[in-house]
């Protein structure tokens, strides 16, 4: 069954407001309506839409790579912003904003189609297992678009900072319209909590949602929000039940794939998910050498990530499966936990998660493992591990959106290309994105504040 077509159209107005033209035009008869579980779960697990264009451009404009001037000239304008945080967002069409928004819409479309099926006072497990998906996908949708469309999270400022559209319904003749940052992660926690109520412990193939995603999940938006108390917990919850790594030292990591082959048989990922493709943020892309030097020789990262090239240049080689992988995965949760028990004063806890992990990552001939003389010791060697770990999984942007607010962590990113350099400077308004501007003027949406 092939809904894409229609989905498409209705992604685009219905984020942006009632179009007259569009609302003449007649559905074909042949279109099916979804209408069962089977066509609900169908519409789940078609993987291009759900789970392979996340949003990119974040990791475009993040620190660590770079790309040559002859891809950048060749990229489309929404890439070659982002490389260079500059302002022209006026066209129509940003893969970013729209690709989620349909995952929205789906959503939307199962979660309604559920709410008209009669179910007794006891919903099958099916059912359930269903709403949950959708649940869990559609808060999973809605926290990507706020760290690319919405200002990082402040507590204080929570409740008048502008968020994103929070779109509950497929009605395309409702305007969206934007809800403050409290209320668009409150949402995005409210769906991931129900989510979490609905779904099975683990999944039946890992492009679906399951309980432990939901909590990896809740730990990551926890942590992008700076509260460290939930992250640690919903980290936690989630090592209980499923902490196997992947050891290196098992791995041919001179290889140009040196992980399983499918994310089925890779015990570290929890929820398969990849960022939508730019020229900057895979094949196009370079390492910096600053960060491939700072990857100790008997470190083996630094051979399975990386492969040095004849011109001495540095390129990524690939992530879990696929060079864009930006799911769920086990070690990110050890880092989570490991930052949040160094925050909270645990040396010990934090120093153990992080040798847990790193040894896993170095060759067994050699490891040692690491000491700390004290939590902000700790803390800091934890955030260094976390940059060299989660390279190009579309995380690095929400970290320095919220590292910046720690003097001790805040940095100016700097690069040059074309022969000019841009600086984009810690707490710059413009690590939040402008929002299209054919969707402020269909809309009437307010756009983020300095753009």
């Amino acid at each position: 069954m092939n809904f894409r077509i229609i989905l498409s159209a209705l992604i685009v107005f219905g984020i942006s407001g009632c179009n007259t033209s569009w609302l003449d035009i007649k559905p074909s008869d042949k279109l099916s309506v979804p209408a069962s579980l089977g066509d609900f779960q169908a519409l789940l697990d078609n993987v291009v839409v759900m789970n392979t264009n996340s949003p990119a451009l974040q990791e475009v404009a993040s620190d660590g790579h770079y790309t040559t001037e002859a891809a950048f000239n060749w990229a489309q304008n929404p890439e070659r912003n982002a490389y260079t945080w500059t302002h022209d967002w006026s066209y129509e069409t940003v893969g970013d904003w729209n690709n989620p928004f349909e995952v929205v819409f789906q959503c939307n479309l199962i979660l309604e189609g559920l709410d008209k099926m009669e179910q007794s006072t006891n919903p099958s497990t099916v059912f359930n297992n269903v709403k949950g998906q959708a649940m869990f996908q559609r808060a999973r949708a809605f926290y990507e678009l706020s760290q690319v469309w919405a200002p990082p999270y402040r507590a204080a400022s929570s409740a008048t900072d502008l968020g994103i559209p929070i779109r509950l319904t497929s009605d395309v003749n409702i305007p969206s319209v934007r809800a403050t940052l409290r209320q668009t992660y409150d949402q995005i926690l409210s769906d991931l909590m129900e989510a979490h109520s609905l779904l099975p412990l683990k999944p039946d193939f890992k492009h679906r949602g399951s309980k432990i995603a939901a909590l990896a999940l809740l730990a990551r938006v926890y942590l992008s929000m700076e509260d460290y108390v939930n992250a640690e917990m919903y980290s936690e919850a989630c090592l209980n039940i499923t902490n196997e790594l992947l050891d290196f030292n098992s791995l041919p990591v001179g290889s140009a794939n040196p992980y399983p082959t499918d994310y089925e048989n890779n015990p570290e990922v929890l929820f398969r998910s990849n960022l939508f493709y730019y020229n900057s943020n895979t094949y196009g892309t370079f390492i910096d050498r600053d960060l491939y030097d700072s990857y100790e020789s008997e470190d083996l990262r630094r051979t399975a990530y990386y492969r040095v090239n004849a011109d001495g240049t540095i390129s990524f080689k690939m992530g879990y499966v696929q060079m864009n992988f930006n799911g769920l995965a086990v070690d990110e949760l050890y880092l989570i936990r490991a930052e949040c028990y160094a925050r909270a004063g645990n040396k010990d806890a934090a120093m153990a998660d992080l040798n847990t992990l790193m040894s896993k990552r170095w060759n067994a001939d050699t490891w040692v493992a690491i000491e700390a003389t004290d939590a902000d010791d700790a803390l800091f060697k934890i955030l260094d591990e976390r940059k060299k770990e989660l390279v190009l999984r579309g995380l690095r942007w929400s970290d320095l959106r919220r590292l910046n607010n720690d003097p001790r962590f805040a940095v100016n990113l700097s690069r040059t290309i074309g022969g000019r350099t841009y600086t984009l400077e810690a707490n710059s308004f413009r690590y939040t994105f402008p929002i299209p501007t054919n969707v402020i003027q269909l809309s009437g949406m307010q756009q983020n504040p300095g753009w």
